[in-house]
């Protein structure tokens, strides 16, 4: 219970559980808390959950070298989906900037002919965009050489095959439930030569970069949202997904970007590092 102004108390009840019967229900509630402990300010007592603008310092990651499409089409042949110039995302801001509270670094060539984004693609891959066809599946070996206990992905998807509402019907059914797909993983390999995967689910941590509207997921902030001009009546949009590491005590060496599944065509413009200040 919290104080609150003119008399009275905010009362919030969240039930962290050491074996939650649904695993996407621990970091709904995290996540929750964390957005509640922001909005009121409160930082000094929650040291163990990381709340960007309140207890994370921030390092980003350069995937400058790693790029291998363009956000604005007029720049180059390989653009954003294979999208004309006004459903491209020139308008997004390049450099360093904050999205969803946490800064990000996107590549920002915008005056050369030099790849800016990733897209994970695959010529043998249902559903894809026809000039995504010809971009690899996965990009590897991304340097990072930093410890860090939270990670942060800012990305979104071309998402040609979403989930149906046959599908939709059967999630959390006795029998033969339909579990929300992942669409990539992250793979964190780390300095003594483990590695961790961190899956990124459809309508958990992404989904479909235009929408009418543009909306948080479970798993994921909006972290930038715009409106162009060839979308009509639609905003495209870009969430940014928080991950704790699993191993915070060992250096993550690189990271890996890899497409799973045939649903989703994932678009990743920025990683950032987040380590928790006490």
């Amino acid at each position: 219970a919290f104080p609150k102004a003119e008399g009275g108390t905010f009362l919030c009840q969240i039930k962290f559980m050491d074996d939650e019967p649904k695993p996407a229900n621990a970091h709904t509630k995290v996540a929750l808390l964390a957005t509640l402990l922001q909005n009121m300010g409160v930082g000094s007592g929650v040291s163990n959950v990381p709340v960007p603008g309140v207890n994370v310092r921030f390092h980003t990651v350069n995937l400058q070298e790693s790029c291998n499409a363009f956000l604005d089409s007029e720049r180059g042949e390989k653009a954003w989906f294979g999208a004309p110039r006004d459903v491209d995302m020139a308008l997004l801001p390049g450099g360093t900037a904050q999205y969803a509270d946490v800064p990000y670094h996107v590549t920002d060539y915008s005056t050369a002919p030099i790849p800016d984004t990733i897209i994970l693609g695959g010529d043998a891959r249902r559903w894809n965009p026809p000039d995504t066809r010809h971009l690899e599946d996965a990009v590897t070996g991304i340097p990072v050489g930093r410890r860090a206990d939270v990670l942060y992905f800012l990305h979104t998807a071309h998402v040609g095959g979403p989930i149906s509402d046959r599908e939709r019907a059967k999630i959390g059914a006795r029998k033969k439930p339909f579990v929300k797909p992942a669409v990539m993983k992250y793979v964190l390999h780390f300095a003594d030569g483990e590695s961790v995967d961190i899956p990124v689910v459809l309508e958990e941590h992404i989904d479909h970069w235009a929408a009418e509207s543009a909306v948080s997921l479970p798993g994921a902030r909006v972290g930038w949202r715009g409106t162009l001009e060839g979308l009509e009546e639609e905003n495209a949009v870009i969430f940014s997904m928080q991950a704790r590491n699993p191993r915070p005590d060992v250096e993550i060496t690189s990271i890996d970007l890899v497409r799973v599944g045939r649903r989703a065509v994932p678009a990743i413009l920025g990683i950032t590092l987040g380590e928790i200040v006490q």
